[in-house]
């Protein structure tokens, strides 16, 4: 069951805690049965790409893959074909290549904002610490040949150790929940020790590390192999285990319940800070795109430096999925240039996405001479009516004539000021259009809200994207 589908109650995140240390202790117990293999993680000349180069390999010599270890190649392929099924979209997972994961090509999916946004990710500690602690203590120092097999269990074990360590986000967000104000308190005055020390509780890491030693003493044992081939359904010689039971206790003790409790430090000494905003890189439009992330921001953190709450993500597309896995509280995209009109590409997103337009902002670079910009500004939050507002709604007609002259019958009738109309290509199917509209108002004025009763009759799809102040009037 993924995390985000979760409640924080505490036990029921001891609960998944639980399946986590079976899912690591029986990975462990896979990369044990191959030698450590130790040209896997190396590379260079001394690497399995390298040596390939030496035998006259045109594909390797072809390749960058020659900077990397055969390792770290298999991990980032497997990281990018997992990316683009949508796997590091979830709050729950963290990946080892943040900057080679691609976009989706699922239909996106909305995450409750269970945590507060962040970019948390201690997986080179993780990478470090398997290759140099864990793998010379459950692996024989030789070499076997089998070195897919071993890159293969390799990237289950640290797949495991990185979901298991960075849940102490939603340990530390449940925790923060019960006991707010003492949280509160400790995160104002920066007090990372106290933090820690709040939450640690020794009798319940006492249970852990006892449970593990136990179940790494139970599942690495053939049962016909103990008390005489009856087997003991509880343990038995340790002496007989795949892996040393007090290795993985050890590696519990000195490193996955440290590192867990180092992410529930960081996300806490966070969770007070401003709101984070997502922006694009993308050529030719980042600097647009980061004076609107920068003002933005400033709004939230008035006469302070916002740098670090500016999200730099590589495509437009990021952004949206920026805020729909939460890793970010908001997002900038633009949505109209003065030169060259609206943005299809953001148009579609919107369309796409289940995200809330919460506010808009005008950017006038100098450089650019007379060149403007809006943005609107994405989130999972709808604005409260303010008394200057517009609105962005989306929606198919049926195909039939008069269709869309009965809709703006509706918004005529009552009193809806329309200050965009476009029609919009479905990307997904050829020959078809959406509308989208920009009218003054909110989606809670009365008039607004009747309108769109209305029209939820006449159209077969309606999606009302936000409402927010406008920053026009």
């Amino acid at each position: 069951q993924s995390t985000w589908g979760m409640s924080l109650e505490l036990p029921t995140l001891r609960e998944t805690l639980i399946r986590h240390e079976e899912t690591i202790i029986f990975a462990l117990i896979e990369r044990s049965q191959f030698a450590l293999n130790p040209i896997v993680y190396k590379s260079g000349e001394d690497g399995i790409f390298g040596q390939q180069g030496k035998t006259s390999s045109e594909w390797s010599k072809s390749t960058n893959h020659n900077d990397v270890s055969y390792l770290d190649f298999m991990l980032q392929e497997t990281e990018r074909l997992h990316g683009l099924v949508g796997r590091f979209s979830s709050p729950d997972e963290n990946a080892f290549f943040v900057e080679s994961i691609p976009r989706t090509i699922l239909p996106p999916r909305n995450y409750p904002a269970i945590l507060n946004p962040n970019t948390i990710n201690v997986n080179a500690k993780i990478r470090s610490v398997y290759l140099n602690y864990v793998l010379p203590r459950i692996c024989n120092n030789t070499d076997d040949g089998h070195y897919g097999s071993s890159a293969v269990n390799d990237i289950q074990v640290l797949q495991a150790l990185s979901k298991r360590i960075h849940f102490g986000k939603f340990i530390a967000e449940a925790k923060f929940q019960t006991e707010k104000d003492r949280y509160t308190e400790l995160i104002k005055k920066s007090d990372a020790k106290g933090i820690y020390e709040a939450l640690t509780v020794e009798s319940i890491e006492k249970k852990i590390l006892d449970r593990v030693k136990k179940k790494a003493s139970t599942y690495g044992q053939d049962p016909t192999e103990v008390d005489g081939g009856q087997g003991s359904g509880g343990g038995g010689s340790e002496g007989l285990c795949k892996v040393d039971p007090d290795v993985i206790q050890a590696l519990y003790r000195d490193w996955v319940m440290p590192l867990t409790k180092e992410v529930e430090v960081m996300y806490l000494l966070q969770r007070l800070n401003p709101p984070t905003v997502a922006f694009s890189t993308q050529e030719g439009q980042e600097a647009f795109n980061k004076s609107a992330a920068t003002y933005i921001a400033g709004t939230l953190k008035p006469s302070e430096s916002v740098s670090d709450q500016l999200v730099p993500v590589p495509h437009l597309a990021d952004v949206f999925g920026a805020v729909m896995s939460n890793k970010t509280f908001m997002g900038v995209v633009m949505i109209e240039d003065s030169k060259v009109g609206m943005s299809r590409d953001t148009q579609q997103l919107l369309m796409s996405h289940d995200v809330v337009v919460s506010a808009e902002c005008f950017v006038n670079i100098p450089e650019f001479g007379s060149q403007r910009q809006r943005f609107f500004v994405i989130s999972k939050r709808v604005g409260l009516p303010s008394g200057n507002d517009k609105s962005v709604i989306v929606f198919d007609t049926p195909n039939e004539p008069g269709s869309l002259s009965r809709i703006l019958a509706v918004m005529t009738a009552h009193k809806i000021n329309m200050t965009c109309l476009e029609s919009i290509p479905d990307v997904s199917v050829g020959f078809r259009y959406h509308f989208y509209v920009e009218f003054e108002g909110h989606s809670e004025d009365v008039n607004v809200r009747e309108a769109l009763q209305e029209l939820a009759s006449l159209t077969t799809w309606l999606k009302v994207v936000g409402s927010f102040v406008n920053a026009i009037k």
